[in-house]
Order: C-alpha cells, then structure tokens, then sequence
C-alpha cells in the first residue's frame, strides 16, 4: 500500500468580497478485482446540505466558484461545527455584533477557517460534519455523474451501498462537494481499495530441492507443512478511526496447525508486484495482536486498529502470517487433498465502524500411498516377507543419501497377509528392497522408481512412476495388458501399486557377483584335488611295479 493521501476538501483563494472557492470534486474512478469489486451503478449515495446560497456569474452568465451570500443548509447542526473553526471574540471585534452562528457572517468566516486547515485536518473536519447531519437527498447515479436534488450550494456527499454481499469492496469517504444550478456534480471519489486475502502453501521436493510458493503442494505424512497468509490494507487506513485488521483459517482434520510456528510481518512489495518473496519484510510482535486464538484445525489473528502498530507505515502493503501444520494420520490421500482456508476481516466504511469480508483463498496439500502386493510365481500370495521404502534425500550440503521412509508395515486388514502399504508419501526418488524373504524364494532386487505429482491451481493434474527424473520413461502398467511387476497408479485415489514376484529354485548368480568367485574357488579345489589324486596314483603304481 504505497499511501496516498486524496484531499476531501480542496482548499483555493477566498477573496475580500465574500468569495468561496473552496471544494472541487475528483474524478470517479472504478476498481475491480477478482469480480468481487461492485460495480459502480450499483452503489448508492445521500447528499446533506451544508451551505446553501448562490454562485456569482461572469460576463458570458456561467456561474463561477465564487459562493455568494452562504447561509447554513436544512440539513446541518452548525452550532458546534462552527465554535471549534470560528473565533468568537475576532468575530465581534471584525463585524461589530454579537456573535451569531445562524448568520450569513459566519458561514463566510466558517469557510475562511476551512482555507488554513491541512489535508488531515480537512478530513477531521467531514468526520466531524458527519455526525451532525440529519435528513439528506437521494443522489441518482449515471457513469461518473451524480444529480443532487436541492439548491445549489455546499454539499455532504455520503455512500450508503450495502455491502453485505460483495466481498471485499469498500465505501467512500463522506465527500464535501460544491452543487451549482444545474445540480450535476462529479463525484469526488478517490479509488476505492478492494481488500483482498492470499493464501500460500510451500512446495519442497525432498530429492532435487527444488521449493516455491503457490496454492497447491504434496508432502509426506509426518511433515511440518510451511503456509503463508496475507491480506492487504486500505491506502487509506490511516483516515479511519479504527482500521481493523483479522485473518480467519481453517484446516481440515488431516492438518494440525503447530501453535508456536507463528510469525507476523507488514509486508513492503516492489512497485507493481505481488511477488512476497522479494518483498521487505519487517516483523511485527506477536504481543501486539489484539486478537490471536489458535486451536489444532483453525486461528484467527489480527488488530483491532492498524493505526496503533508502528510497523505497519504508508509504504507497507499488506499484512503477512506464516505457520506450519503437521500432515497427520487423517490426511485424505489423492486429487481431494487436504484443504486450508482463509478470510480477511476488515474495515470497509471510512466514516464508520462497519467491516467486510473477502472470499475465501484455498491452499490444498496432496498426499499418496503406495503398496505392495506379494506373490508366488503362480500368482499366489505369499506372506513372510519384509520391506524397506527409502526415499533419497538431498541434503544441506548438497550430498544425496538415503533415508528410510515411514514404516512400511503389513496391510492388517488383508487376510493373505501379503499387501503392504505405507500411507503418506509425496514426490521424489525412491528405492524399495526386500529386507526379509520367505523361506525357499529368492530375494528381489531392489526396485528404485521415481514418483512425479502434477498439480496446479489446487488440482492435482496427475500422478506418475518413473525411471528417470524428467518423467520420460514410465513404470507404469499398461491399462490393457495389466503387466504384473510393473506399477498402477490412480491419480484420483492417490494409489501407488505393485505386485512384487518372488520366484524358487536356484538362481544362477550374476557374471562377476560373489557367485562367479565361488565358482572359482570350487573349480580350483577340484583341480588340485585331481592333480594330487594322480600324484598318489602314479607313486602307488610305482611302488607295486
């Protein structure tokens, strides 16, 4: 929110003849995003005469901004308005009477007042006129144009439009606006701030290392699962009386969030970007937070007032909150995910205390589970086996290893007792081995397969086995032949399956394995075994010769 200031009264020159020039209006100027902006026909505006009187004219008869003979408008309790800006005493020094604010005198004095105040103060003054307005006139809406029924003069021009069901739109300022003859102004109304919530989860692939921030990731269950959300402020927060500011999240049950990973920054981006990771972040206390409630699968976080939060300063543009929440056990494995949810709460009315919310942004956290079916030859199941899941990890010096995955433990609810399954994996490259085989079958060899999960705008587009990074050459089963060995994945159900064969009877080892030495080793003994069995022969002939 770079913040800019826009002047509801315009101060001008007053001359000596009882001339007021003092408000011009600004140009309407409509702001949508995301649909949720209304649109501008939709709105709706009350006008409170303030000043009335007549406009001089010049040679060609066009009223000129010169006010004469202003006199207090139907719809206006002056008294106390004009106390605060009229010096009394300089009042009867300068006109010889009493002091009286019903007469014409003190209308010119009101508007000579309003000349020397500074654009902050201007605005107090419409706050302060606000509440001592009563009654009104219907203002009709065409474009940019607005007709206001009454005389010409000094007008109050309020937005009445119910928000209730356009999320995240604001009201106007209460606007003062010079009303000529003709009764068409334009309406002063600077842009009106459409709040608006993101909601971002990070994306780490544990084996390249490779993380950014979007609405959509996977992860293994077990993991801290980094979010970031943030919603923006008002350029003009500072005009409110209270700007109040507060983040509602939720998780489904499968996220646990983790209550002491918070933190809170006023967030400054580069001009013209929504890029938060080149953003200047300066960390706002957590003691600060006027509202901070923090249960297992939700929270709400914010202020009362961002006026009063020294951090947050004309060059902050949003409010940013990152936490982490575990995946656990209840974690919805495939394309449904597990979703987190936010809204922003704010102040949408500059002359009241009146809040809006915004849409709700979804950032989805997708998760999937292999298995492994054990079978004979014959296709039988086969119990007594045991694997090991690893996955290789990239680590912080930049070596790869291997680490074991979660258990990968025996389907209980299978009565062959040959399925395992390990809930819970994201992307990555893994390796499975047989680290127990049944007795009288021969062990497999290890089975590395590489796991790619697309997914993108909180979809996951697909889920895919590979022998290689890239996801050029698949490991999965043919949909018509149903190959045995090979994986099926469902990208809905979030499944990884394979069917493992372990096969009896021996096996000739490999060419250049232990098994070849072995081979060498008894193929040596037998030779010298035979040359010494002919030694022998040889000299028992001998002797018998």
């Amino acid at each position: 929110m770079k913040k800019k200031i826009l002047s509801i009264l315009l101060s001008a020159a007053f001359g000596l003849g009882a001339v007021f020039a003092g408000f011009s209006a600004t140009t309407v100027q409509s702001y949508a995003a995301d649909g949720d902006q209304i649109d501008e026909s939709q709105r709706t505006y009350v006008a409170y005469q303030i000043l009335k009187g007549e406009f001089e004219k010049d040679a060609n008869g066009k009223e000129t901004d010169n006010f004469l003979s202003p006199v207090i408008g139907s719809d206006f309790d002056a008294e106390e308005i004009f106390a605060e800006y009229i010096d009394e005493a300089a009042y009867e020094a300068k006109y010889k009477v009493a002091y009286d604010f019903t007469d014409q005198r003190a209308a010119y004095e009101f508007i000579r007042a309003i000349e020397a105040l500074t654009d902050a103060e201007k605005e107090a003054l419409a706050k302060k006129i606000l509440a001592k307005v009563s009654g009104g006139s219907a203002v009709t809406v065409s474009g940019n144009t607005a007709t206001i029924t009454g005389e010409p003069g000094l007008y109050l021009v309020c937005e009445t439009t119910d928000l209730t069901n356009y999320n995240g739109s604001t009201k106007m300022r209460a606007n003062l606006q010079v009303v000529k003859s003709n009764k068409v102004i334009r309406l002063a109304v600077e842009k009106r701030d459409t709040n608006e919530v993101f909601k971002e989860v990070e994306d780490v692939n544990d084996t390249t290392g490779i993380k950014f921030w979007g609405t959509d990731a996977d992860y293994d269950i077990g993991d801290d699962v980094p979010f970031r959300v943030s919603g923006t402020i008002a350029d003009d927060y500072t005009y409110y009386t209270d700007y109040y500011f507060c983040l509602h999240d939720t998780t489904t049950e499968g996220l646990t969030i983790n209550a002491n990973s918070f933190h809170v920054y006023a967030a400054d981006l580069p001009d013209g970007s929504n890029d938060l990771d080149n953003a200047t972040l300066t960390e706002i206390s957590l003691d600060k937070l006027t509202t901070k409630t923090i249960a297992d699968h939700a929270f709400d976080i914010g202020f009362d007032d961002l006026n009063d939060v020294a951090e947050v300063t004309a060059d902050t543009d949003r409010i940013v909150v990152t936490y982490t929440a575990k995946l656990n056990e209840k974690a919805i494995i495939g394309s449904q995910g597990n979703i987190n949810d936010v809204y922003l709460e704010f102040s949408n009315n500059p002359d009241s205390d009146g809040k809006g919310r915004t849409p709700k942004k979804v950032a989805i956290v997708f998760t999937f589970k292999p298995t492994v079916t054990k079978v004979d030859q014959d296709l039988n199941a086969l119990a007594g086996a045991v694997f090991t899941l690893s996955k290789e990890i990239k680590q912080t010096d930049g070596s790869m290893a291997w680490e074991e995955v979660k258990e990968f433990k025996l389907d209980e609810n299978v009565a062959t007792q040959n399925v395992f399954t390990c809930k819970g994996i994201d992307d990555g490259h893994y390796k499975l081995e047989e680290t127990t085989t049944p007795p009288g079958y021969n062990t497999i060899d290890p089975v590395e397969f590489w796991v790619i999960a697309e997914h993108e705008d909180g979809e996951l587009k697909s889920l895919g086995v590979y022998s290689d990074a890239e996801g050029q050459d698949s490991l999965m089963a043919d949909a018509q032949t149903g190959d045995l060995g090979v994986f099926t994945v469902s990208t809905t159900a979030g499944t990884i399956d394979n069917t493992v064969i372990n096969q009896q009877g021996a096996v000739l080892p490999s060419t250049g394995g232990i098994g070849t030495t072995i081979f060498y080793v008894i193929g040596g003994v037998l030779v010298v075994g035979a040359v010494v069995l002919l030694i022998v022969r040889r000299r028992m002939r001998n002797e018998e010769e």
